[in-house]
């Protein structure tokens, strides 16, 4: 999705996810990012400090889209094995805490949603993952495989 407050003269702001609509959440920018802790920008302090790697990439994202014109940015970093970014990690809690007042108001009670969201998100990153290195070793679905080098 294109943020125009987010933009600059230099490079557009297309961000991930754009949610609004809710008491709780009426205006939600978020930018999804995935990274690996054994990427060299990362090195060596990923190796010894659990979470670096995605302190680092939230970083990143609040750098490349600061506050602007009242929008407000919210970076979601996930490590590729499975460690989530505290700004991940908050908006969870919040979508949850939200979630939850909604089911109360509806007269239901719902246990376990956090704990399930972790879970299916870390999921989603693995599945994405391996899908990904299928890709690279046998090529996409529909596209012409190319020749691969022999294995040595």
């Amino acid at each position: 999705m294109y943020v125009a407050e987010c933009s600059t003269a230099r490079e557009e702001a297309w961000l991930d996810v754009w949610g609004f609509g809710t008491t709780p959440v009426s205006d939600a920018l978020i930018d999804v990012t995935i990274r690996h802790p054994a990427d060299l920008r990362y090195q060596p302090g990923a190796a010894n400090s659990p979470r670096l790697t995605a302190a680092k990439a939230e970083e990143e994202k609040r750098a490349r889209y600061p506050p602007a014109r009242g929008r407000i940015t919210t970076p979601f970093a996930i490590e590729s094995w499975g460690r989530l970014g505290s700004g991940a990690e908050a908006l969870l809690v919040h979508l949850s805490a939200a979630a939850s007042q909604r089911d109360l108001r509806r007269g239901r009670v719902e246990v376990g949603r956090l704990q399930r969201w972790r879970a299916r998100l870390d999921a989603t990153v693995q599945k994405g993952i391996v899908r990904s290195l299928a890709a690279a070793c046998e090529g996409l679905p529909g596209r012409a495989h190319q020749r691969r080098a022999p294995h040595e």
